[in-house]
């Protein structure tokens, strides 16, 4: 039995072995859904900052803030729920994945 330091140098001369790309998992697809999830987020986060501004100067009440934003988390969660349910059934999930951005 031969033993074998892993960390020694091969005949590639490094450690890993012959040129391992660690990133073949980053390719065009999954830079455009990071930049379509990074602008959907940043959109997002600028429009829930800004609307108890908004509605204070339209002379809306804490209780209206407080409707709106309950009523928009219900929706988002049913909303998900009912769609999670239906692509859980789909052999392809991708096409959806992408629509969603769109």
């Amino acid at each position: 039995m031969k033993l074998v330091n892993p960390h020694a140098e091969n005949d590639m001369g490094n450690a890993r072995g012959p040129n391992v790309n660690r990133f073949n998992w980053l390719n065009k697809t999954v830079v455009a859904i990071a930049f379509a999830s990074l602008f959907s987020d940043w959109s997002h986060e600028i429009a829930t900052t800004l609307l108890p501004a908004f509605l204070a100067t339209m002379g809306a009440s804490a209780g209206w803030l407080g409707l709106i934003e309950g009523v928009s988390d219900g929706v988002s969660s049913f909303t998900k729920m009912i769609s999670g349910y239906y692509t859980d059934r789909l052999p392809r999930r991708k096409p959806i994945a992408v629509a969603g951005y769109l």
